[in-house]
């Protein structure tokens, strides 16, 4: 019997601080601060980190109030300051070991949980602080922008949701050009939560519908399809497992589920659990569907954004609006839409580069053979900076830029494609299989953007 657990609380962003004492002697300074996580709400109007005293940091480790960042920032300056001038730069442990070069376990900007080397966590910070000047002033952008949609209609304090679709509605008329602009280049993750159920049409169907999810989460204290409970509860424990949100970790108490679950069923994190009834109400949304392997990774992204409510409806617009091209024929018997994509695929492929189409084609390689997951999963194996970019897209316009990012992948390889000799056909597909050498982020999108292809053509095909 499942149990349904409450919104989890919106997630604008995931910020994280290392605060691994570098020496035993140092592990009862500020515990509580150790790998903090920060999940931002709203500021209250007003109100300042400075209004906030050092003594109300909790002792938990998830900080729900924002107005703490200074404080943190500070915190962690200062302990980094101290354990400098302390131990001259470098630690030993008590074997005489120095800990820099030991493996230290942080939580990335994305919630996933990693062993780096002291080098490493240094190397990524330095990258991000050469970042950050423009990440926060695109972010400022989008937050004005959320702000102007707010105040159209006269627009004050807590809008309904009806009030919230004509106010997008009316913007994104008048701001389409720029509005697709700036999404190509990146939606800050603090404001997804807000725009994501905009591109899509989640809200206006959630303010259409306004108690079905709660209505699904009501039956399902009657329970689920055996099968479709069993397929589920398989992928909850194969779906990021190395996020905090999903990761169980060794003498950890894990969340409990209902007093007649079975022994397998209480080892569900509360992340996992919350997956569960996401997954579970779009079963009965779906009855022709079901459940099916894939669903999981759509749905597990958008819990790290939102609540459990919103993301019901992000995986019902999805799947069954036109712009998707009724997505939920990617997961039917015989993948219909998954078809599609690879012969709107091949079809570009020969229209842009129509040498390496040939030379895939002369090594026998087809591309069910390096793009089936990335189409069934929305490229969810490569960077995480990288798959955002593409739903970001994606949630706007709609299909398209798969194809486009799908052959953009494939022309990234294009040299090494075109040296193998004809017997390398397999190497060919490890080649473009591989998610981990394909360059900078922004170097990567900017040419996938650059295949040229219009709705109308796609549609066509």
């Amino acid at each position: 019997m499942a149990e349904t657990l409450p919104n989890s609380s919106h997630r604008k962003d995931l910020i994280t601080y290392s605060l691994k004492p570098s020496s035993r002697r140092q592990k009862n300074r500020r515990s509580s601060l150790l790998e903090t996580i920060w999940h931002v709400n709203d500021t209250p109007q007003g109100e300042s980190s400075a209004q906030l005293n050092q003594d109300e940091i909790p002792d938990h480790r998830i900080v729900t109030d924002p107005r703490l960042i200074a404080i943190l920032d500070a915190e962690y300056e200062k302990q980094r300051a101290k354990d400098a001038n302390e131990d001259h730069g470098s630690f030993e442990s008590d074997d005489g070991e120095d800990e820099s070069s030991r493996p230290q376990t942080k939580i990335d900007r994305w919630g996933m949980v990693q062993e780096h080397s002291a080098e490493q966590n240094e190397a990524e910070r330095t990258e991000r602080a050469k970042k950050s000047e423009k990440d926060k002033s695109r972010e400022l952008k989008w937050i004005k922008m959320l702000r102007s949609i707010q105040e159209i209609n006269g627009g004050q304090g807590q809008q309904t949701l009806d009030e919230k679709v004509k106010a997008w509605i009316a913007f994104e008329k008048k701001n389409r050009e720029k509005i697709k602009s700036r999404i190509r280049k990146g939606v800050p993750d603090s404001v997804r939560m807000h725009y994501w159920p905009l591109f899509t049409g989640a809200l206006e169907a959630q303010a259409k519908h306004p108690n079905k999810y709660s209505t699904y989460q009501k039956q399902l204290s009657g329970g689920v399809p055996t099968e479709v409970e069993k397929q589920i509860k398989k992928d909850l424990r194969r779906t990021f497992p190395d996020h905090v949100m999903f990761k169980i970790n060794k003498g950890d108490k894990a969340f409990s589920g209902a007093n007649n679950g079975t022994e397998d069923e209480k080892q569900f994190t509360s992340g996992q659990r919350s997956l569960y009834n996401l997954l579970a109400a779009v079963a009965l949304d779906h009855p022709d569907l079901g459940y099916t392997q894939g669903m999981n990774m759509l749905a597990s992204t958008f819990l790290m954004y939102m609540g459990e409510e919103d993301s019901f409806w992000m995986m019902h617009s999805v799947l069954n609006e036109a712009k998707f091209w009724s997505f939920k024929e990617l997961y039917m018997t015989d993948f219909p839409l998954l078809s599609k994509f690879f012969y709107c695929h091949d079809k570009l492929l020969k229209k842009v580069a129509p040498k390496v189409s040939e030379k895939l084609v002369s090594l026998g390689v087809l591309t069910n053979m390096y793009a089936w997951q990335w189409f069934m999963t929305g490229f969810i194996d490569f960077p995480r900076g990288f798959v955002t970019r593409i739903w970001d897209i994606f949630f706007y316009e709609g299909v398209k830029i798969y194809i486009r990012v799908s052959v953009g992948l494939v022309l990234l390889k294009e040299k090494q494609i075109l040296e193998f000799p004809e017997e390398e056909g397999i190497a060919v597909v490890s080649v473009l299989k591989d998610t981990s050498s394909f360059g900078d982020i922004d170097d990567a999108m900017e040419k996938c953007l650059k295949v040229n292809v219009s709705t109308k053509q796609v549609e066509t095909w």
